[in-house]
């Protein structure tokens, strides 16, 4: 009732956005796509849109629709917000979840040189020890296994 009342408040830009979550919760991941998608045609300039990006790209994950994951997980970083970081993280991982080991490896690496001290920073710093871990005990020749 709110964003069709006062689509242009505040109010309605966060209705929306809770709208997106309370689908993602129930996974219903296609309407939480349509509520995400919504909000961002809706609101470009919102100072939710990282948050909106990135929850998107979760659900993309969700579904295994590893690249919209990787281009909504990319613009999330391009927003230029404190969740630039846990978003580069996530692009990673979409391409490792997406059998692309070389790809992901070389995103994680990005990450530990983008964004370091943050928690993301030393999660791909992680990963890239286990994925050198498996190398070196002929586990996984590419180094990343599939999650």
């Amino acid at each position: 009732q709110i964003m069709d009342q006062y689509p242009r408040s505040q109010s309605a830009a966060v209705a929306q956005y809770y709208v997106g979550n309370a689908y993602r919760e129930l996974h219903n991941w296609d309407k939480a796509i349509d509520a995400y998608k919504a909000f961002i045609k809706r609101y470009p300039k919102h100072s939710l849109l990282p948050t909106v990006s990135v929850s998107l790209g979760y659900v993309y994950l969700q579904k295994t629709q590893y690249p919209e994951a990787i281009s909504i997980f990319q613009t999330a970083v391009d927003q230029k917000s404190p969740l630039s970081a846990q978003a580069a993280f996530e692009v990673a991982r979409a391409y490792e979840l997406s059998n692309a080991p070389s790809t992901a490896l070389t995103k994680y690496e990005s990450v530990k040189k983008d964004y370091p001290g943050s928690p993301w920073a030393q999660e791909a710093a992680a990963r890239l020890n286990q994925s050198k871990d498996q190398k070196e005990k002929g586990d996984n020749p590419g180094g990343l296994s599939s999650q």
